[in-house]
C-alpha cells in the first residue's frame, strides 16, 4: 500500500537524532534555552533538510525516475555533451544545497545573464510588479535574446527539475518560506529565473514550493511572505497544493501530516 511506503521514507528521511542538539556556546543562547529540552531552530533546520527529499521520495514512488533528472541540458547545450556529468555521485540524504541540486546546463554568457536578472528585479520592486507565468516567460525570452553566448558552459541550480504535466517544473521548496528582502532577490535571482532561463525553450513553469505556511496569510488570504511581493498566488504552491503537485498519491494531505507528526513525536 502506497501509505505504508510513505510511513517507511519518513521513518527513513527524519533523522534519529531531531530532538538533540549541542550546548549553546553564546551567553544569550544559554539565557533562552535555560531549562528546555530542545533547541526550536536545530529542530527546524534538521526537519528544513529532510522534507523535501520526503515530497521528492513521494513522488518517485509513482512518477518514472527520469521525470526528476539531475542533470539537463539547457539552452545552447546538447545532451550529449552533459552525458558525462549524468554519471555524477548524488548524496540523496543530503539536503538540495548548490552542491546537491538539479544541474542546469547553459551556454548563455552568465556574467551578463545574472546583471539582467538583477536588474529585472530591481525594476520590478521600484515598480510593484508581481509576476505570473505569463509575464515570467515574456521576461525569459526578452532576456535571453538580449544575452550573448559564451564558449564554456557553465550550470545554473535549482532545488526541483520535474517533468510533471507535460512541462518542466523548475522549483524551490522551503519548509517555511521565511525570507528577509536580501535571501528574496537571491532566491529569485539565482534559484528560479536563472534557471528557468537556462533551460531555454522548453515547455516550462517556475514555482516556490512551501511546505509549511509559518508566515500565515493576510485578510484578503495572501500569503504574508516577502516572495509574495514578486511572485503572484499561481506561482507559490503551498502545503496541500505543493504536496497534490509532486505526487499523484491517493493518499490526502491530512493523512500525510499525520504521518510526519506521528514521527516527529516518536522521536521526541
Amino acid at each position: 500500500m502506497i501509505i505504508n511506503e510513505i510511513e517507511k521514507i519518513v521513518s527513513q528521511r527524519i533523522p534519529e537524532d531531531l530532538w538533540d542538539f549541542p550546548e549553546p556556546k553564546g551567553w544569550v543562547s544559554r539565557c533562552i534555552y535555560k531549562n528546555l529540552d530542545v533547541n526550536l531552530h536545530s529542530v527546524s533546520v534538521k526537519l528544513g533538510n529532510c522534507m523535501e527529499k520526503i515530497f521528492m521520495d513521494i513522488a518517485r514512488l509513482e512518477y518514472p525516475s527520469k521525470y526528476f533528472p539531475r542533470v539537463i541540458a539547457g539552452y545552447g547545450v546538447t545532451d550529449e555533451e552533459v552525458q558525462e556529468y549524468r554519471t555524477d555521485k548524488f548524496d540523496n540524504n543530503k539536503p538540495s544545497d548548490r552542491s546537491n541540486a538539479v544541474a542546469i546546463y547553459t551556454r548563455l554568457n552568465q556574467s551578463v545573464l545574472m546583471e539582467k536578472i538583477a536588474n529585472e528585479f530591481v525594476n520590478a520592486e521600484e515598480n510593484n510588479i508581481c509576476y505570473t507565468h505569463d509575464l515570467f516567460a515574456e521576461v525569459a525570452e526578452r532576456i535571453t535574446k538580449a544575452t550573448p553566448m559564451q564558449p564554456v558552459m557553465w550550470k545554473s541550480h535549482t532545488d526541483i527539475c520535474a517533468w510533471i504535466n507535460s512541462e518542466w517544473n523548475i522549483m524551490e521548496v522551503k519548509l517555511g518560506g521565511n525570507l528577509d528582502k536580501t535571501k528574496t532577490k537571491v532566491v529569485l535571482t539565482d534559484s528560479i529565473l536563472c534557471p528557468y532561463i537556462a533551460l531555454g525553450s522548453k515547455p516550462k513553469k517556475a514555482y516556490y514550493g512551501i511546505i509549511s505556511n509559518d508566515k500565515g496569510n493576510d485578510r484578503q488570504g495572501k500569503w504574508k511572505g516577502q516572495l509574495s511581493k514578486f511572485l503572484s498566488p499561481e506561482m507559490i504552491l503551498m502545503e496541500e497544493c505543493l504536496f497534490k503537485h509532486l505526487t499523484t498519491s491517493t493518499i490526502s494531505f491530512a493523512e500525510f501530516q499525520s504521518i510526519i507528526i506521528k514521527r516527529i513525536n516518536y522521536l521526541r
